[in-house]
């Protein structure tokens, strides 16, 4: 386990409204709905996800670019989303808690493949998780004050009693692999200064002093260079300041998810503003030009989506995918109007009279937005430009649009 436990905010709201929890997790806003962290491909170092919804991206190789998508729970409305490497493989992966039941997925497919059913829900006063035993599973505990019940075979009853800290009165519960051993255990932050304890004696061995305690937005943790030990890291925003070797320097800056939003400022009063000397210029898009320079060429019916990703790499040298249309635009339609949709955008339909045979839903179909209610697309055998409402009338209801790979186009 890679150090991962991350409350959500609303899990955190509801126990604090509860009067169950002090400040146990530090959570700022983000512009993300959640941080996580995990082994999401089972190399031994844990990086980052950001969790929008239902949606989980998760990236792999600390370059700021998510690598996997996963869509699981209810989002908001799940009590919590915890991350852990639930069967043992040596990827973590998601669960969510409906109060007294985690129901975990192992094998990224968005569905649960076990039930866990562990302590009292929301009275509690948090779930952590981590491998208690060292047998390369993480289990469930729950915290009633300073005493950790943790489970260790998934039998619903606890194994292991740790007593450690001054429960409600620290500011935060935290849960790593701090020497290495294989076993989770332990860790109480009160201010900048980490107590971690490694033994399951009740007393701390390591202090770690790292960050500006509660200054910072948000404290995790994570076995950020694969040697087996989690350390701590800090997000400042979307930037996260990772320490590797216990000296209280970050040794690793990784950059993911979004910036959080300036705080509103009363408008400045400027006398005698000057006057534009004239209209923002709109732009075309590279790729609307290229769209529409393929109108009247032969492509193969059922390709929709592949047309549109070869006009995106050929135009920008990235591109976003899945298995069909539909599935697509699960990860990207961002609005359902059709009023001012960018030049460029994705647009995407409900529909098709084509079962993909990856998903087992209808395929849908997209195509790229050139303006005044045209797309250019793939249509029975070529390349065509017709409108939105043409679409639409061959029986592919409107869904919506969004920015390709979720990138604004500059150009």
């Amino acid at each position: 386990m890679m150090g991962k436990k991350v409350v959500s905010l609303m899990a955190v709201l509801a126990l604090l409204l509860m009067g169950l929890v002090s400040n146990q997790v530090v959570v700022a806003d983000s512009g993300e709905d959640q941080y996580l962290v995990g082994d999401w491909n089972g190399d031994g170092k844990s990086n980052l996800a950001v969790r929008r919804g239902t949606a989980i991206y998760m990236d792999t190789n600390f370059d700021g670019d998510h690598d996997i998508l996963l869509r699981y729970g209810k989002g908001n409305n799940e009590d919590e989303y915890l991350v852990g490497d639930w069967n043992g493989d040596g990827r973590d992966n998601i669960a969510v808690r409906r109060g007294n039941k985690i129901y975990m997925d192992t094998d990224f497919d968005g569905e649960h493949d076990i039930l866990q059913v562990y302590g009292k829900g929301n009275k509690e006063d948090q779930y952590l998780v981590g491998d208690w035993n060292g047998d390369g599973r993480d289990n469930i505990a729950v915290r009633r004050g300073d005493k950790i019940y943790m489970d260790t075979n998934f039998d619903g009853e606890h194994n292991i009693l740790q007593v450690y800290g001054k429960g409600n009165k620290e500011d935060q519960y935290l849960v790593g692999d701090w020497n290495g051993d294989g076993r989770d255990n332990i860790a109480v932050r009160r201010g900048d200064k980490i107590y971690m304890d490694t033994n399951f004696d009740g007393e701390h061995n390591i202090l770690q002093v790292y960050g500006k305690g509660n200054k910072e937005d948000q404290y995790l943790v994570g076995d950020w260079n694969g040697d087996g030990r989690d350390n701590i890291a800090v997000r400042r925003g979307n930037k996260i300041y990772m320490d590797t070797n216990f000296d209280g320097a970050h040794n690793i800056l990784q950059v993911y998810g979004k910036n959080p939003p300036k705080p509103t400022e009363e408008p400045k009063t400027v006398k005698n503003p000057p006057k534009p000397t004239s209209a923002p210029v709109a732009f075309t898009p590279k790729v609307v030009t290229f769209a529409e320079s393929k109108v009247g060429t032969s492509y193969a019916n059922g390709y929709c989506l592949r047309f549109v990703r070869q006009c995106f790499e050929h135009c920008y040298g990235f591109y976003s995918s899945a298995c069909c249309a539909n599935k697509y635009g699960n990860s990207y339609v961002r609005s359902s109007s059709k009023n001012n949709i960018p030049l460029g955008a994705d647009v995407f339909f409900y529909g098709s009279s084509i079962t993909c045979s990856t998903c087992k839903n209808k395929c849908g179909h997209v195509g790229i937005y050139v303006g005044n209610g045209y797309i250019v697309h793939g249509w029975n055998g070529k390349i065509v430009k017709t409108t939105i409402d043409y679409v639409v009338s061959r029986g592919y209801p409107y869904r919506g649009w969004g920015y390709h790979g979720n990138v604004v186009l500059k150009n």
